[in-house]
């Protein structure tokens, strides 16, 4: 028979578990492996070329691809992802165990591994029934589900954080062995996958400044903590490193990131300030934590020594100036997401904060009951919202759907051509290439290249794509994209459209009928709008080949 306390302990284990299962349960629901915006591309392609073994920038001579906000080239005339490469790092183990739909997996179990971290992250601070409260508030948060089940940084970004906080704490509180080890590991490879996550070594600071104030008031033989703050140090600065390596390696400097050649690692101003941090702070007390926003504020201040409370401090105030000075400040989650990485410590402290108010277990259990339920009444209907059109969207499962039956009629390289909603992705499988035939139109030349336009691009790919298409008529970029797709069958390489078969005659025509048709597969895709809701229609897998006598 197991003892009370062993009870307790299996009776939270459980808790824990059925939390993750209702976080597991909303991932399966709407797990898509697909999206509808072209950063994703960045880190899936960078994610296929680390585990090909690279290179990690290539040459590109194809005025049509790489065209996006996301690329950026070096002074090789090399083209890479402006990103950060820990995550595709991740993606790349997930690639080679799994192939292109593994990779999608990545974030949404970051996401489950990073609540059982604020767990264990919680139990340092507050109660046993207080933390599952607050790891069962983050497992249901729609940010956090959102984000988790989406191919960005921000799951894994934020699993890396609190698991390298929680060594932190015990470092700190000098519990277990090696703690700094793994707090310093934890903590800069954060920064490989966010570079903003470097403003966390503020809290690393602090850290290392209490227990050496500790030892200053109660000597001690210095050796040890000399020791332990070297290890720290070191395993932190191991993946910066390999960061600076990697950015040598891309972008020409070892100070220099993606974003600094998209003008982007520079794109804070203090003038921001006012503005966005009043709007970071609605988004985050009525978008991202509803009630625990300003209790974890409180929280901060009012639980644990001083120190401690510094710490918690800097782990949040510095990105969130941070963010509230940067350039571009929509209003909306896309914006508030970046501070995702902070909810733990907001969510954390607002409980430390409740769990001080009384030690009866049955009246905090009441109290996080009546907190809980009401959540999910006031949130639930924005939670399922978000996800149905940020992560499940019927665009995105139409190109997911779309994706796995193009891989399985084409051959390994072929060229697709096709619009939206398949204008991403879909050249991330396999090694296919994609054309956006919104790219061959004046118009979108005119529109897309323009000086000062957001998000900011690289200003030397940017100048290029805009002389290029400067003066061009869409008679001239179909007679281009005739031209491409004439190279490309004489090198043997597979021409695909797909499109819905309304749109075929009028594309035939463009191409003045210099090309064969040949139907090879149709299917439904979400492509029409009608009220407001988007409705299927058929579309088409067509094969282009050379009339007969010219093939």
């Amino acid at each position: 028979m197991f003892k009370l306390p062993q009870k307790r302990i299996l009776a939270t284990y459980i808790a824990l578990a059925v939390i993750i299962g209702v976080y597991a349960w909303v991932q399966i629901a709407h797990f898509t492996t697909a999206y509808q915006e072209v950063d994703p591309d960045g880190y899936l392609v960078l994610a296929k070329r680390i585990a090909r073994g690279g290179p990690l920038a290539v040459k590109a001579g194809d005025p049509f691809m790489y065209q996006s906000h996301v690329w950026v080239e070096n002074r090789a005339g090399e083209v890479a992802p402006k990103f950060a490469p820990g995550y595709p790092v991740l993606m790349a183990v997930a690639y080679l165990l799994g192939g292109d739909g593994a990779m999608f997996l990545v974030s949404p179990i970051m996401g489950a591994i990073g609540l059982i971290g604020a767990f264990f992250l919680f139990r340092l601070w507050i109660s046993r029934l207080a933390a599952l409260a607050a790891v069962f508030c983050l497992a249901i948060n729609a940010m956090v589900l959102v984000y988790s089940g989406y191919l960005l940084t921000h799951a894994a970004n934020t699993c890396f954080v609190i698991w390298g906080m929680f060594f932190l704490w015990r470092w700190v509180r000098g519990i277990g062995r090696f703690p700094g080890l793994w707090a310093g590991l934890l903590l800069g490879a954060a920064v490989t996958i966010r570079h903003t996550s470097l403003l966390l070594a503020a809290v690393l600071a602090a850290a290392i400044a209490i227990k050496w104030i500790e030892h200053f008031r109660a000597p001690k033989p210095i050796s040890r903590l000399r020791r332990d703050t070297l290890i720290l140090l070191a395993s932190y600065g191991f993946f910066l490193l390999l960061l600076m390596i990697y950015n040598w390696a891309v972008f020409d400097s070892p100070f220099t990131t993606g974003y600094g050649l998209s003008g982007e690692q520079g794109a804070f101003s203090w003038g921001n300030i006012p503005k966005n941090a009043r709007l970071l702070a609605a988004g985050l007390n009525y978008t991202g934590l509803f009630l625990l926003f300003p209790l974890g504020l409180a929280g901060i201040f009012l639980v644990e020594s001083k120190g401690e409370s510094a710490m918690r401090f800097l782990w949040l105030v510095p990105l969130y100036l941070l963010y509230s000075s940067y350039y571009w400040a929509p209003d909306g989650k896309a914006y508030f997401r970046f501070l995702i990485v902070t909810f733990p410590v907001i969510v954390g402290s607002a409980f430390a904060l409740m769990d001080r108010f009384t030690p009866s277990l049955w009246r905090k259990a009441v109290a996080f009951a009546l907190l809980l339920s009401f959540l999910i009444f006031v949130t639930y209907g924005n939670t399922k919202a978000s996800l149905n059109r940020t992560v499940s969207d019927s665009r995105s499962r139409s190109l997911a759907f779309s994706a796995r039956r193009v891989s399985k009629t084409l051959n390994d390289d072929a060229a697709v051509f096709s619009h939206s909603p398949i204008f991403c992705y879909l050249g991330t499988r396999r090694n296919f290439y994609l054309y956006d035939l919104n790219k061959f139109t004046a118009s979108y030349g005119a529109k897309t290249f323009k000086e000062g336009v957001t998000p900011r691009r690289h200003p030397v790919r940017n100048t290029r794509f805009r002389e290029f298409y400067k003066g061009l008529k869409d008679a001239d970029l179909q007679k281009k994209k005739r031209e491409l797709i004439q190279g490309f069958l004489s090198h043997g390489r597979q021409i695909v459209y797909l499109l819905p078969h309304r749109a075929v005659k009028a594309e035939q025509d463009r191409l003045s009928g210099s090309f064969q048709w040949k139907l090879l597969d149709e299917w439904d895709v979400y492509s029409m709008s009608a009220k407001g809701v988007w409705q299927p229609e058929k579309w088409g897998l067509y094969e282009i080949g050379l009339p007969a006598e010219r093939s």
